[in-house]
């Protein structure tokens, strides 16, 4: 489904009402089987749905423990959710190419330090990041994940992207 949340919340919930259950993929714009779950509102609408994730941890996830915690502590009242993962991924490769590129920071440095990031872990991508000059889609190791109806994320695997 090359669609945005609520436009894919009516679809399945449309297709829920003529009882049509086709395998759905969603793409990184509905990231969130919670989200969407929410925002169909029909129990089961969703059984059939999958989408691809840059992270490899749902926000239920005890090794994002550390991540929801801060989110709970600074925002009351809010959840982690798989997009809150996608800023700490990419907020740990900044500051990574920031202590690479030294304290007199220019443009040139910080993107000859990108180009330089080689198998960088992260706590949150289900691969390594390596960035080069010629590259700049870093993160080749997008997830699959699945909500159970009413229940909860799961990881289904990893599909790592050769780049010739």
């Amino acid at each position: 489904m090359v669609l945005y949340p609520k436009p894919a919340a009516i679809f399945l919930r449309d297709a829920a009402k003529l009882a049509f259950k086709p395998l759905s993929i969603g793409q990184t714009g509905i990231a969130d089987p919670a989200a969407l779950e929410d925002q169909v509102g029909v129990p089961g609408a969703t059984a059939n749905f999958v989408t691809i994730s840059m992270v490899r941890n749902t926000p239920s996830d005890p090794a994002v423990d550390k991540w929801r915690k801060a989110i709970e502590t600074k925002f009351p009242g809010d959840r982690l959710s798989v997009f809150n993962l996608f800023g700490v991924g990419s907020a740990q490769v900044m500051v990574e190419a920031l202590k690479r590129a030294g304290p007199d920071l220019t443009r040139e440095k910080v993107v000859a330090a990108f180009a330089g990031i080689k198998d960088l872990n992260v706590d949150v991508y289900p691969g390594p990041i390596t960035c080069s000059a010629a590259d700049h889609r870093c993160n080749k190791a997008p997830a699959w994940i699945k909500k159970d109806p009413g229940g909860a994320i799961h990881v289904l695997g990893v599909t790592p992207v050769s780049v010739q």
